[in-house]
């Protein structure tokens, strides 16, 4: 039967026929085409009584109805949140050949991945801006840069305040030289009042380029409020106040810039330059000093010394950023599985990848997969030696392996490294007092982590040191002054309230106050 027959079919069930019943008002004659004999009884209607049967198929379609516009209303969503993770990624079948080959052979292998990614991405998210925008990132370096200029203006039609689309046409623009139309992008990137700290200095360097240093100020000085380390931010406030002639503010801009950095190269020649204007002719020939010295070394010194452009070492780096984009854009959508896939092959393809490394070693650690998180721990000490915090966090891991001597090397090389920093000192006192091994040892750590930093958090410490010594007196002075520095944090107070009845009780007793004890208190 036809699907629309049988709906009249369905509606009609359960309703009988019925006469139309005619009433109008007394003593008037029936209406023209109604038959005489109908009794009049009010006003003019018409009625027909509806069955409960209509009724039920009524609100069946109803229910339908809504659960329709329902699932159109949702299940879109919901589609272009899941459906760009289904199946399998065929960016797989490109995966690039970077060792064993010719350089040339290389880079076009990793081109061909980076593209196949790239384009793979935008088919599955097509509606997505940040999707677009690391696809125009992808096209506009390996590919076409017209493509990817589309893409960045496609993405700002879904989202017109994604800063990071106007950040990527205004460093195209910049690249092709017309810097007014760069500096309008980058406007508008901080407009939209999410611009990241790049887009600050980006664009207060191009205006201090074009000499308009009155212009730039209040952008490096946003800058330097998100980033106040930036050895970069310095130097451009230096730069800034140089060109409107406030030299003694330049001059401080960059002292501060050297302090981050005593071999910045650029910092010293503006300060050689500086002091000379000011008169501080000392001053700039001592910088001059410095500045040749560096300049000698990074002539001698094959460590130092400016490298010819490496093709197979830009693809490599260029394949990695791509993967790593995708990575971070797949782990905000909680898809955390498939980017750890990419995180992993920006870490294989680019040996010196930090930021692939510490996510890895992140999702390692959140899993308790501690092995694997020492694996790159290792890596990243590889490549970054003097960086603190992977000495802190190896030695915690090895505390979770159960090796002890290695975790106690790995906090003193984080002391070695920072001696007047307190996490290593820190880390070597909780080792010290773990089972007990060493607690003359763990009061001499905490003691020296209150000296570098005295902090509520390493008073505790102290004081859960001297607990454990039984010297109650000096236990009780560091959980007083751990108490007065934060008052709110309950941890503290329960350790003071503890102590002091085990100091009371003590006193009570007769025993006597340790000596030392009046020494940490000092």
């Amino acid at each position: 039967m036809h699907p629309g027959r049988l709906l009249v079919r369905l509606l009609s069930l359960g309703m009988k026929k019925r006469p139309l019943t005619c009433v109008s008002t007394p003593g008037s004659p029936p209406p023209v085409g109604v038959a005489e004999g109908t009794r009049p009884t009010g006003s003019l209607q018409f009625s027909r009584r509806i069955p409960a049967g209509w009724w039920f198929f009524a609100g069946v379609i109803v229910l339908a109805l809504g659960m329709g516009a329902l699932i159109l209303g949702v299940f879109p969503a919901w589609w272009e949140v899941n459906r760009g993770v289904e199946g399998p990624w065929q960016w797989k079948n490109e995966i690039a050949q970077l060792e064993g080959v010719p350089v040339e052979e290389a880079v076009s292998s990793a081109k061909r991945e980076a593209l196949s990614l790239a384009r793979e991405l935008r088919q599955r998210f097509p509606a997505d801006a940040e999707a677009l925008c690391i696809f125009g990132l992808i096209e506009s370096r390996f590919g076409d840069r017209r493509r990817g200029v589309e893409a960045w203006k496609q993405a700002l039609r879904l989202a017109p305040d994604y800063a990071d689309a106007w950040y990527a046409l205004g460093e195209e623009s910049r690249l092709r030289g017309d810097f007014e139309e760069a500096i309008g992008y980058f406007r508008k990137a901080v407009d939209t009042g999410n611009a990241d700290g790049r887009v600050f200095l980006s664009l207060a360097g191009l205006l201090i380029q074009e000499g308009r240093a009155a212009e730039a100020l209040p952008y490096v000085e946003q800058y330097l409020e998100i980033f106040p380390q930036s050895i970069e931010g310095w130097y451009r406030l230096g730069q800034a106040l140089r060109i409107q002639d406030r030299l003694a503010e330049a001059k401080q801009a960059w002292l501060r810039a050297l302090q981050l950095d005593p071999e910045r190269k650029a910092v010293l020649y503006a300060l050689a330059e500086v002091c000379e204007k000011l008169g501080q002719h000392g001053e700039a020939e001592r910088f001059r000093r410095e500045f040749a010295r560096l300049e000698a070394r990074d002539r001698l010194n094959p460590e130092h010394r400016r490298t010819w452009y490496d093709d197979l070492a830009a693809a490599r780096e260029g394949l990695a950023a791509a993967h790593l984009a995708v990575a971070k854009f797949l782990a905000v959508r909680g898809h955390l599985e498939l980017a750890q896939e990419h995180y992993r092959r920006a870490a294989e393809v680019d040996p010196r990848n930090v930021p692939a490394r510490v996510a890895l070693l992140e999702f390692a650690a959140e899993n308790s997969r501690w092995d694997e998180a020492l694996r790159w721990l290792e890596e990243l000490s590889a490549l970054q030696p003097k960086e603190v915090e992977w000495c802190l966090r190896k030695g915690a891991v090895l505390i979770q392996l159960g090796r002890l001597e290695e975790a106690n090397e790995a906090f003193q090389k984080a002391t070695e490294l920072a001696p007047h920093k307190p996490e290593g000192y820190v880390g070597l006192a909780q080792l010290a007092i773990h089972e007990g091994r060493d607690l003359a040892a763990a009061r001499q750590w905490a003691r020296r982590a209150v000296e570098c930093a005295p902090s509520a958090a390493n008073y505790h410490l102290l004081a859960i040191v001297c607990e454990r010594q039984k010297d109650l007196e000096a236990a009780v002075a560091a959980a007083k002054r751990a108490v007065q520095l934060e008052p709110l944090q309950p941890e503290y107070r329960q350790t003071l309230t503890r102590l002091l009845a085990q100091w009371q009780a003590a006193v009570a007793q007769g025993e006597p106050p340790s000596a030392e004890g009046k020494q940490d208190q000092d």
